[in-house]
């Protein structure tokens, strides 16, 4: 067997504003490749998707977009790097 290939399958939570939240459905999450079990979601219920998109309209970010561009810039200023290991995808910023 391939190393890579991970037997175990994952179950992950909802986030919302950074709290774990579990429902009581799952979704089965597949590999597109050979369609094998790789992990499971809960099911997110209307109120809940309610509840993120109003969390999400009322929070006040305290960064400018222009502080968060230079952030995501610098990030893929990293990977671009010779910090990267040879062989590694790098990313290209949009310009």
């Amino acid at each position: 067997m391939d190393a890579m290939i991970r037997a175990d399958v994952r179950h992950e939570h909802l986030r919302i504003a950074g709290n774990k939240v579990e429902t009581g459905a799952r979704l089965e999450v597949r590999d597109p490749w050979d369609n094998r079990l790789v992990g499971t979601v809960p099911r997110a219920t209307p109120a809940l998707v309610a509840e993120a998109f109003r969390i999400a309209y009322d929070d006040k970010p305290t960064l400018t977009r222009y502080q968060r561009q230079k952030i995501l810039l610098g990030i893929c200023e990293f990977f671009q790097s010779d910090v990267m290991l040879p062989g590694e995808p790098r990313l290209t910023p949009w310009r």
